[in-house]
């Protein structure tokens, strides 16, 4: 029950920001109280010049081997708000299991700037939905029982709610890098590769 509230708040939060985005776009402007001029202007539904692409990255080394890629592309809706769509692969190794695997899969995310003046405007709220396909490892499993056709790993699906804080610094013109730590709103201990909730990434993007 938890994880369909948490995955219906998303996704009426991205609805509500769409729906929000197509008014403000599609809005007629009547400037004749301002510059006195009867004339009727129109907003741009759409610019180029919002358009950003990036990837996102990080590694883990020690009790497992990770090394997760992510390119996106998003857009930015206002000064605040941006949304994009990426594609993950991570590959994942676990010397203590011999599990191998790669993972790929899809994600949405909404980027919220809440201060855009100033040091804090660096800072952004990140929430994403992330749909996985994975290998895990199958209960029905039984090392003592040879032939019987149940393999060690089943190739699954696994669904991400990541909700967190991230940073970005730009060093160079319409180039900036990143960096998030997120949580998994519907980790469940046990049922995971991955040994932790929390999700760090660094990343960099360029903005035309």
């Amino acid at each position: 029950m938890k994880k369909q509230v948490i995955i219906w708040i998303l996704l009426l939060t991205f609805a509500g920001v769409g729906s929000l985005a197509a008014q403000y776009d599609d809005e007629v402007v009547d400037t004749a109280l301002v510059d006195k001029k009867p004339e009727v202007r129109e907003r741009k539904s759409f610019d180029m010049k919002n358009i950003f692409i990036g990837m996102t990255y990080r590694f883990a080394f020690g009790q497992v081997l990770l090394l997760d890629v992510a390119p996106y592309v998003g857009y930015r809706l206002f000064d605040r708000i941006a949304l994009g769509v990426g594609v993950p692969y991570m590959y994942y190794y676990s010397p203590s299991s011999q599990q191998s695997t790669h993972i790929y899969g899809v994600r949405g995310f909404m980027r919220l700037r809440p201060i855009t003046q100033g040091f804090a405007s660096n800072f952004y709220i990140h929430t994403e939905l992330e749909q996985l396909n994975l290998s895990l490892a199958n209960p029905n499993y039984n090392p003592n029982i040879p032939n019987s056709g149940n393999p060690r790993f089943l190739r699954s699906s696994a669904t991400a709610a990541n909700l967190g804080l991230g940073y970005t610094n730009t060093f160079t013109k319409g180039i900036a890098m990143t960096i998030e730590l997120l949580y998994n709103a519907l980790y469940v201990q046990g049922q995971s590769i991955f040994n932790t909730p929390f999700v760090y990434r660094f990343g960099v993007y360029y903005g035309f």
